[in-house]
């Protein structure tokens, strides 16, 4: 099933800066929904978490003309569909990752994980019980409950009507993706290159499509060198 949500950069400037809605385009990964989320019972690619009656849907999606992934909340019956909530926003995932799951830990922590069992994002917080469940409420919170009293153990409350994300459109948008002294431009291939009189610290590295790593001069500069300048006085007449 694929969802598709109008992205116009000229249309943002309409909006009032607090109540800005930014419209992405992207595809949601789903076949089917469930109500909550387990120990035993994780949210992969292929479901969505929705509230009780419907309203907001909670799942996997990569913005168009993006090669990240993210984890994110959105009302269900909009048109066009806008995103309110993003868990990953600062660590997206590979979009070729199509492992990565939510779940709950042995700790009781709700978590983000990749193709890998690698920590993408968590809510930090360890919880010693076996009947905690993660559920998206019809008000647009997303909780960590007891499933038998009700009680919270961590909450994420989303304002009606407002975001304060945007998607990436390209990997040049995302801080840091070519390292100190890199220069990032998604219309070539490679995106990344390091500046002029710069090169790769790391060339193997670089050359794997990990830019993280700094560029660094070509050439020290002369300030950098040792100074073994003598000095010569000169005496007035």
């Amino acid at each position: 099933m694929s969802n598709r949500m109008i992205f116009s950069t000229s249309s943002l400037k309409n909006f009032p800066l607090g109540l800005l809605m930014f419209f992405l385009s992207f595809h949601v990964l789903h076949c089917y929904a469930v109500y909550q989320i387990t120990p035993s019972q994780p949210l992969f690619q292929n479901q969505t978490l929705m509230s009780s009656s419907q309203i907001f849907e909670l799942g996997f999606f990569t913005p168009n003309s993006s090669q990240n992934h993210y984890i994110g909340m959105r009302y269900k019956n909009m048109s066009p569909s806008k995103i309110i909530w993003v868990a990953n926003r600062d660590n997206p995932l590979s979009y070729r990752d199509s492992y990565a799951t939510l779940t709950i830990g042995s700790d009781g922590s709700l978590k983000l994980l990749d193709g890998q069992q690698n920590i993408v994002w968590s809510i930090n917080v360890s919880i010693q019980t076996k009947n905690a469940a993660a559920v998206l409420m019809d008000t647009g919170n997303f909780v960590l409950q007891d499933v038998h009293s009700g009680n919270y153990f961590w909450e994420k409350k989303v304002k009606k009507w407002e975001t304060d994300w945007e998607a990436p459109r390209n990997r040049c948008e995302t801080y840091g993706t070519c390292g100190p002294f890199g220069v990032c431009n998604a219309f070539v291939s490679p995106i990344c290159s390091c500046l002029k009189g710069f090169t790769p610290k790391m060339i193997a590295e670089w050359n794997k499509g990990n830019w993280t790593t700094e560029c660094v001069r070509e050439r020290e500069l002369i300030c950098q060198k040792p100074n073994y300048h003598k000095w010569i006085y000169f005496r007035g007449p």
